[in-house]
């Protein structure tokens, strides 16, 4: 098996068994008994089973950062309606299997769901960021404190949208949703109702 190969399948194993039994409850013995390998192997291809989890994790985010490519590549999309795709695409976790995310959910699983929305928030800031900076260049936008400000909005939406947060309310979470929207256009510097249009076509999948 060529070293790529091994490598992904015990990511897979290792994720699969993170998601069902639970990572604090998996050990590196679980690992190399699923995959019927011999200790030093897995030690060959990772130093410890959090090395795996970061594997694991970075695979969620570059899904994530696939999309958002094809996202930024869509020329017929405003610079607004790309930073609206983007952040409800984080807030969505469509990059997310159902499954995947309810079991990192799991009270077993947190430092996993943790470590996952540490890296999507580092990895979407500095998008997101050029893009309020090129609308600032061209007088699109008005924002003082780009990355800062980005920073906060993923951090906010990371959290506030979460299920263990609202109970899977759907109420509140689109009222949550549109509040952030709010947040938004103050930190464009828009005017009131600048992202209307935007959040209107966004929040077709919420209702």
């Amino acid at each position: 098996m060529e070293y790529e190969e091994r490598k992904g399948k015990i990511i897979q194993v290792s994720k699969n068994l993170f998601l069902t039994k639970g990572y604090s409850k998996t050990t590196v013995n679980d690992i190399i008994q699923e995959m019927n390998i011999a200790k030093g192997t897995f030690y060959y291809y990772f130093k410890s089973k959090e090395d795996v989890l970061s594997s694991v994790v970075e695979i969620q985010v570059n899904e994530m950062l696939s999309k958002t490519d094809e996202i930024r590549d869509q020329e017929n999309r405003s610079l607004q309606e790309q930073i609206i795709d983007i952040f409800m695409a984080q807030s969505q976790n469509n990059n997310v299997e159902k499954q995947m995310l309810h079991d990192m959910h799991k009270q077993e699983n947190l430092l996993m769901l943790q470590k996952y929305s540490e890296r999507m928030i580092q990895a979407l800031t500095p998008i997101l960021s050029d893009i309020i900076e090129e609308g600032n260049r061209r007088g699109l936008f008005h924002a003082d404190y780009p990355h800062e400000y980005m920073e906060i909005l993923l951090v906010s939406a990371s959290i506030l949208t979460d299920d263990s947060w609202n109970g899977n309310e759907q109420p509140r979470k689109i009222n949550i949703i549109v509040a952030l929207f709010k947040v938004l256009e103050l930190m464009l510097g828009l005017d009131h109702g600048g992202l209307q249009k935007e959040q209107e076509y966004a929040m077709k999948g919420w209702r």
